[in-house]
């Protein structure tokens, strides 16, 4: 009876541990779902966060994406189409270059004052969305100051940043591509792209629409990201204007200008070069242990924009330009001056002289022995004189660099110095006499002088008639003419003599 009243007392013991179990496993089940709910939760908020974490900002987007996620900008209101690119515009220096791969303006509307659209009297202007790449030319990394590429034209009051607030997009932005951490560095023959949008004012747009252009003004890169940037030239390059076209005309000029030689006033854009002769030479020349290349040289009519009008006023019968390139290979022991290097052409016996401000290579700068270099200079030549006296004659062309005489000095002087010394201990040689013999030195090096020569007959594609046009090809009634001319001559000397032999027999 025992045993089975202590099972009856086992029962409902029994049920109340597996009662109590069941409640755990039904609290740890509740447990696990509410931590896998939490996880799921954690994951898929990890999920939401990851692509824009993943989000590379030098992945460039197609043109049209750009253009497409600009008009969607909150209070922005973009109108009718100005101008669109056709093709590829590029500024291209010796170290660097920079290109506009597209480009377009629209009218816009905007009353933000954060986009720059809106002015004190307008909120009417326009935008200007360009696709830009940068290639590093050189074996080093360099920094570009992508911060100083503004929108400007001639007498803009002041120039334009980019608008960060028109670029929508989370990559392609090349402002944020360069300085987002590695402060404008571009490595060694490499490439970045990207886009900007700059935006102008009312007034601004009536501007670059009477010139039918506009420019980003391009301050050349620094090997040294701490360096003093807006100089106007460093090591890499000069400060000039990339011009960008409102017209088809325009944009046609721009791509003609850009396959000149770029003296200042291709690079610049000061007019307008029309072609007469153009020849890619390799001309040579050698004196002593310095090599002179003709690389190239051009003949071209010129006619000045507005604002460049008075630069040319001492030539009122207008002005051909000569320019020419040519390479210097130093192998003396000299440190030479080239773009100080004086340069004359000859032509019918008379000598016409460089013109410093035609160029943009600055004077006083080295090419040290081993290195060589390729100058550039230009001449200005009276249209008339040119069409009566130059047309179709050879050009002979006389080029003459010196070493620099402060170094040359410093060299001579530390050379006489040293082997001085040791001649006073051995030939007891007075003070005056060692100057004597660094005076004799120093007047050696200054003469120095390496001396190239060249004649080229030039080819010409267009001539200059006698009312002073460019025209294809000279008219026969003018060679006609000549030839009057020198019949009509003919017979005066005929009668001239008839007339004296008979006055003789009288």
């Amino acid at each position: 009876m025992r045993i089975k009243q202590n099972k009856l007392l086992l029962l409902p013991i029994v049920s109340m541990i597996l009662s109590g179990c069941d409640s755990v496993n039904q609290k740890y089940n509740q447990f696990i779902e509410q931590k896998a709910e939490e996880s799921t939760v954690v994951e898929s908020e990890e999920t939401t966060e990851v692509p824009e974490k993943l989000v590379d900002i030098r992945l460039v987007p197609e043109f049209i994406q750009v253009e497409e996620a600009v008009k969607t900008i909150d209070n922005l209101e973009v109108g009718e189409e100005i101008y669109r690119t056709s093709k590829t515009i590029t500024q291209s220096q010796d170290k660097f270059d920079i290109s506009v791969n597209q480009m377009v303006v629209y009218e816009a509307k905007s009353d933000d004052q954060l986009l720059g659209i809106k002015s004190s009297d307008s909120d009417e202007g326009a935008i200007v969305i360009v696709n830009i790449a940068i290639t590093n030319k050189t074996a080093e990394t360099f920094y570009f100051p992508i911060d100083e590429l503004k929108l400007s034209y001639p007498n803009a009051p002041v120039a334009r940043l980019a608008t960060s607030g028109l670029y929508p997009l989370q990559s392609g932005n090349l402002y944020e591509i360069l300085l987002s951490d590695n402060q404008g560095a571009i490595l060694p023959t490499s490439t970045v792209e990207g886009y900007l949008v700059y935006s102008l004012t009312k007034e601004d747009f009536e501007h670059i629409k009477e010139q039918n252009s506009f420019n980003l003004t391009v301050v050349p890169p620094r090997l040294d990201a701490d360096s003093i940037v807006g100089l106007s030239s460093t090591d890499l390059g000069y400060v000039l204007p990339l011009y960008l076209p409102l017209t088809d005309t325009v944009e046609q000029e721009l791509l003609d200008k850009n396959k000149q030689i770029q003296d200042r006033i291709s690079a610049e854009w000061w007019g307008k070069k029309e072609l007469l002769a153009d020849e890619i030479l390799e001309e040579k020349d050698t004196d002593g242990e310095v090599n002179f290349t003709l690389k190239r040289i051009e003949i071209s009519d010129f006619t000045p924009n507005e604002n460049y009008k008075e630069s040319f006023q001492y030539f009122p019968n207008g002005q051909v330009i000569v320019s020419l390139q040519i390479e210097i290979d130093n192998q003396s022991d000299h440190t030479l001056l080239p773009t100080d290097s004086l340069v004359n052409l000859v032509i019918n016996g008379d000598t016409i002289q460089s013109d410093y401000i035609l160029i943009n290579e600055l004077y006083g700068e080295h090419l040290d022995p081993g290195e060589k270099t390729t100058i550039i200079k230009t001449f200005a030549l009276d249209k008339y004189t040119y069409q009566q006296n130059w047309q179709n004659q050879d050009i002979q062309i006389y080029i003459q660099v010196s070493p620099d005489d402060s170094i040359d000095y410093q060299d001579a002087t530390t050379t006489v110095e040293e082997s001085t010394e040791v001649e006073q201990v051995e030939e007891f040689m007075t003070g005056d006499e060692s100057e004597i013999i660094v005076e004799e030195e120093i007047g050696e090096a200054t003469e120095l002088m390496y001396v190239g020569n060249f004649v080229w007959e030039p080819k010409l594609v267009k001539y200059i008639n006698e009312d002073l046009e460019v025209v294809d090809e000279l008219a026969s009634e003018e060679a006609d003419n000549e030839t009057t001319e020198m019949d009509n001559l003919d017979d005066v000397d005929a009668i001239l003599e008839e007339n004296t032999t008979e006055a003789m027999n009288e």
